[in-house]
């Protein structure tokens, strides 16, 4: 009777536990067809953006329980990295450059001011100041929008940049050669701030409040 009883409490337990064990991660909003491996998410205020490989820019209103596509003016829509600067969003494509909206993706248009072909790897936001990564050329600043853009490597081992991220007044930027650096300065100059890291390369950089992770 005691067995008995004690199955069908942890039974009961268990079930009661149900709801919680079989929390999983699911598709929303978003009809998977339309997208394609290598998605970049960004937020801003209300609105909530995708960009993929193949589908261009979405955007969602209601925190993505529906998507409209925004892709007018796009070129290429193969999307790489999308940034939000101010009340201007920019876009990084595969073979086009850098695109540029002034009212949330509804139009987009070439950004002149970038002239190289390198491709673009990251984008990151200090203040009103905008950065980028790209595969071979280094890292790069704009205060004017994307008009012109000042090289920054002063202090960098690599000039493939993979992330960029900023946390108060610091910038951090990781490397194909492995490292992290750092820059108080608005990336004019870098310190190394990779000790304790053993495991490559950091493919990924993102923060919460004013802790720094990064994933490879």
């Amino acid at each position: 009777m005691k067995n008995i009883f004690f199955t069908s409490l942890i039974a009961a337990i268990v079930s009661g536990m149900a709801p919680i064990l079989s929390a999983q991660w699911m598709p929303y909003g978003l009809n998977q067809s339309k997208t394609s491996n290598g998605s970049i998410i960004l937020a801003d205020g209300a609105n909530l953006f995708v960009g993929n490989n193949g589908g261009g820019v979405f955007r969602s209103l209601d925190s993505g329980a529906t998507w409209t596509q925004v892709n007018s003016g796009l070129s290429d829509r193969n999307i790489i990295a999308l940034a939000v600067n101010g009340s201007k969003l920019f876009a990084a494509t595969d073979t086009a450059g850098i695109f540029i909206s002034t009212n949330n993706g509804a139009n987009w248009s070439v950004l002149t001011g970038w002239a190289s072909s390198d491709r673009i790897t990251t984008f990151a936001s200090l203040g009103t100041t905008l950065f980028l990564g790209t595969a071979s050329s280094g890292a790069f600043r704009t205060t004017d929008d994307g008009t012109t853009w000042t090289l920054l490597g002063n202090g960098l081992t690599s000039q493939d940049i993979l992330a960029l991220v900023s946390i108060g007044a610091n910038l951090f930027v990781s490397t194909h050669d492995a490292n992290v650096f750092r820059s108080t300065d608005n990336g004019n100059t870098w310190i190394n701030a990779s000790q304790g890291l053993t495991k490559g390369a950091l493919e990924v950089l993102t923060t919460d409040g004013t802790d720094l992770f990064g994933a490879n």
